[in-house]
């Protein structure tokens, strides 16, 4: 069975694609600041490497090698640009960007071990 990581997974959008991977049979686990009592829920800050590296480690020693990565992380700050501080904005652009960086680094050389069309396929998409 393929292993599937969501990041955000724990609520809106991320939860809606975790639960729609397990209702198509892969395993699934998720990244999220909000810790979580569901099975293969991972507390982790994605802009934090050490915390995505380790929850990866964790991920694949139970669930075997990730196959699947959707990174639905993600934050905002509902303001007038005028209001936006500087701090603000780089907060968004740690989470939004670099998170997905530091999670494709982490599960990517697995995905290229697996080579192309190994186990590292998409999931249908309907």
């Amino acid at each position: 069975m393929r292993t599937a990581v969501v990041t955000g997974g724990g609520s809106g959008i991320g939860r809606a694609v975790a639960d729609r991977l397990r209702s198509d049979g892969y395993h699934v686990a998720t990244l999220d600041l909000v810790e979580s009592d569901e099975e293969f829920a991972y507390t982790a800050d994605v802009t934090d490497r050490a915390a995505v590296d380790a929850a990866m480690a964790a991920i694949r020693e139970q669930l075997g090698p990730v196959t699947i990565l959707v990174n639905a992380a993600g934050m905002e700050r509902f303001k007038r640009f005028t209001d936006l501080t500087f701090e603000d904005f780089n907060h968004v652009i740690d989470v939004n960007l670099n998170g997905v960086f530091h999670c494709v680094q982490a599960v990517l050389p697995g995905m290229v071990a697996a080579g192309p069309g190994g186990q590292c396929e998409s999931p249908p998409l309907t």
